[in-house]
């Protein structure tokens, strides 16, 4: 039962950041075609992304590293380990390349953007980009153990 409890929360938590990283990805190309002050100005309704995420993303790491353990012994660990891995991968992809644009961009001002703005658009829109495509190979990991430990079709 516990199993099923770990997996379940895993997928649904994955989900859940899989669903707030492709939202990213897919206003990705009208984000990048928007003035400086227009992107400035869309940026501020992330705020609560990291309200949110930071809940999802702890949850759905316990959760798959969980289950992981639980499987230890059975083929499907590695891929439940792999979507652990990616929830890792994912965090540090915000860190290290999502982070830093987020902490500079509270500084700016639409009419006083820095020289470099879109350089720092296009690595804060590409970061989010390279993570909707690890959750989704995590998801796609979770869903696949999943599936390895279902009972063959009668």
């Amino acid at each position: 039962m516990l199993l099923k409890a770990a997996r379940f929360a895993a997928l649904v938590l994955a989900s859940l950041n899989f669903g707030l990283a492709a939202a990213h990805l897919v206003e990705m190309g009208p984000k990048r075609r928007l003035s400086g002050p227009d992107w400035l100005t869309v940026q501020s309704i992330y705020t609560d992304f990291g309200k949110v995420a930071r809940f999802t993303m702890l949850g759905a790491f316990l959760s798959e590293l969980l289950a992981a353990v639980l499987t230890r012994r059975r083929s499907s660990a590695v891929l439940t380990g792999a979507a652990a891995l990616g929830t890792v991968g994912t965090v540090a992809i915000w860190r290290f390349l999502n982070e830093p644009v987020n902490r500079e961009v509270l500084a700016w001002r639409p009419d006083s953007l820095p020289p470099d703005w879109q350089q720092r658009r296009d690595q804060w829109e590409f970061a989010h980009a390279a993570s909707a495509v690890v959750h989704a190979l995590g998801l796609g990991s979770l869903i696949a153990a999943t599936l390895a430990d279902s009972p063959a079709d009668p």
